[in-house]
């Protein structure tokens, strides 16, 4: 793997790097997990949440989940290997509310004009 750059750094997380597979030249996201910071300096092996992770995503093939492409643990540390995507569950999400919420407006402002030029005689007939 060849990191290209450092996507977040979240301490007990640890670190997600975008990088380039050497064989494939395919992007990858690479999560690199240092097992002292993890546990607080305790040697406490690999965290079950760790192990959980792996095993869940290697056994769900689905179109929306993210797949691990490869994971090892040496020494004090831990790297798995995602295939890439370009956006996180969170960005995306926040993306999509705004877009609601400008379309909800539009359609609300729309839906004002549309009625503001009846009078309201007119509006009661309709309603009633």
């Amino acid at each position: 793997m060849l990191i290209t750059s450092c996507l977040v750094e979240r301490r007990s997380k640890g670190k997600l790097y975008i990088a380039k597979d050497r064989t494939t030249g395919e992007r990858c996201t690479l999560r690199k997990i240092f097992l002292d910071v993890t546990n607080a300096g305790q040697d406490d092996g690999l965290p079950t949440s760790v192990l959980r992770e792996i095993s869940h995503l290697k056994t769900v093939n689905h179109p929306n989940i993210v797949k691990i492409k490869h994971a090892e643990v040496k020494n004090e540390l831990a790297q798995i290997v995602y295939e890439f995507n370009e956006h996180n569950l969170k960005d995306y999400m926040k993306k999509v509310h705004k877009e609601s919420m400008l379309l909800q407006m539009q359609s609300k402002n729309k839906l004002e004009r549309s009625l503001s030029p009846l009078p309201l005689h007119k509006i009661k007939m309709v309603l009633f």
